[in-house]
């Protein structure tokens, strides 16, 4: 079974310090696991060999597979990073590594939808639309818990 722990004290923790309302954590049978507050929600779910991850913004929106992952640690990794950009706001994590354009260092190849790109690293394959595939170029690289420091570090000061 694959562990959640990461991500719901991450999700409970960052959330309700922005004070977000009903923030929960829940496994469903349709989702592998569901991040859910009245503000946003992500599901998270294994379609094949591939980690999908869904969003419901605020409105009851919903976002099918905002990303797709070859393997669980970049979904986390990417999670950990998108809330962590909310959290903190920090131009280093976001604006200031798309200014840069794609990382060289990363093989990408055009995807059977014209919106998305897929890249390929040691730590495996993601498909992602822009800004976000340009940015996590970058972020698929960096060690989960060096994102996470970054957030925990925000909410701990304030």
């Amino acid at each position: 079974m694959t562990d959640f722990t990461r991500l719901s004290a991450d999700w409970t923790t960052w959330s309700n310090w922005m004070r977000m309302s009903n923030v929960s954590v829940s496994v469903s049978n349709q989702y592998e696991a569901y991040f859910k507050s009245d503000d946003d929600t992500f599901c998270l779910r294994k379609s094949g060999e591939w980690w999908i991850i869904d969003r419901i913004n605020d409105r009851g929106e919903r976002n099918n597979d905002i990303g797709s992952f070859s393997n669980f640690e970049l979904a986390e990794r990417f999670l950990v990073w998108r809330w962590t950009r909310t959290v903190t706001n920090a131009l280093e994590i976001g604006p200031e590594l798309y200014a840069r354009g794609m990382n060289p260092d990363i093989t990408v190849r055009p995807t059977d939808s014209e919106w998305r790109v897929e890249l390929e690293s040691n730590a495996g394959k993601a498909r992602l639309g822009e800004p976000s595939a340009t940015i996590f170029s970058y972020v698929m690289a960096t060690p989960t818990s060096q994102i996470e420091q970054r957030a925990n570090q925000v909410v701990s000061s304030r």
